[in-house]
């Protein structure tokens, strides 16, 4: 699990602090906090964040309107945050297809609810009334996982398998185990084709993190678990294997 990276920019050396002490008592991390448009582009192309916390007003040739429309093809998530309730510049921003508006000053319980609202609505999910059937989501190349009060970051490269459990799914990594509220095949249409494939009603592996293959015994081994091959699967797996030579 990684922590959700947010970069700030900001020109308001208070406020960025208020704001990054916000951040971080909400549980993600504050991957850097900016003020010149110049430098904000040079990060973003080389770091990509995972959330983007952004003021119109800051330093540089470009405003942050304008540093937006740089980088719209990346698709990260921007909550503009600025002093001014302008009408032109919620209007722009909204042109933009941004994700946020906020006016300062900020509270913690807005921020937090406005950074998931940002991440789901990229993702093309709704927000769900309660935890409880918070199935999470799939955004770029990571699952979002509700954990108390913030996303969990899970890349999928680091996903060994997963394994079905009734109407919820187990996502196994090293030494962690995440639980979604999803089956299993509306979890397959979500999945990246080329990472994972089938091997069982009840596992999906990841492609890369197979160890070893005991054909004979139609199992195979991902870390320490020896996961088995259904009759049905196995055919499309082995094709699938072959591809990747």
């Amino acid at each position: 699990m990684l922590n959700l990276q947010v970069l700030i920019v900001e020109d308001d050396i208070s406020f960025a602090i208020e704001l990054s002490m916000l951040v971080e008592e909400i549980g993600y991390v504050v991957q850097k906090v900016l003020d010149d448009s110049e430098e904000v582009l040079s990060l973003i192309q080389e770091e990509q964040p995972d959330i983007i916390l952004m003021d119109i007003d800051i330093k540089g040739s470009l405003n942050g309107l304008e540093v937006i429309t740089e980088i719209q093809n990346l698709k990260i998530p921007v909550l503009f945050i600025t002093s001014h309730a302008r009408q032109d510049y919620y209007e722009k921003a909204r042109d933009m297809h941004a994700v946020g508006f906020l006016v300062k000053p900020v509270e913690k319980l807005t921020l937090r609810s406005s950074i998931e609202l940002a991440l789901r609505s990229l993702a093309g999910q709704k927000v769900p009334v309660g935890d409880a059937n918070d199935e999470g989501f799939l955004l770029k190349d990571s699952f979002f996982i509700k954990k108390d009060s913030h996303l969990e970051k899970v890349p999928v490269k680091k996903i060994l398998y997963i394994e079905s459990a009734r109407n919820y799914v187990i996502l196994h990594t090293e030494g962690r185990k995440f639980m979604l509220r999803i089956t299993m095949t509306t979890l397959s249409e979500k999945l990246p084709d080329s990472s994972f494939v089938r091997i069982h009603r009840s596992y999906f592996v990841n492609l890369s993190k197979i160890d070893a293959l005991q054909l004979s015994d139609n199992n195979l081994k991902v870390g320490n678990e020896q996961l088995p091959i259904g009759r049905s699967y196995r055919k499309a797996f082995l094709e699938q294997l072959k591809l990747l030579k």
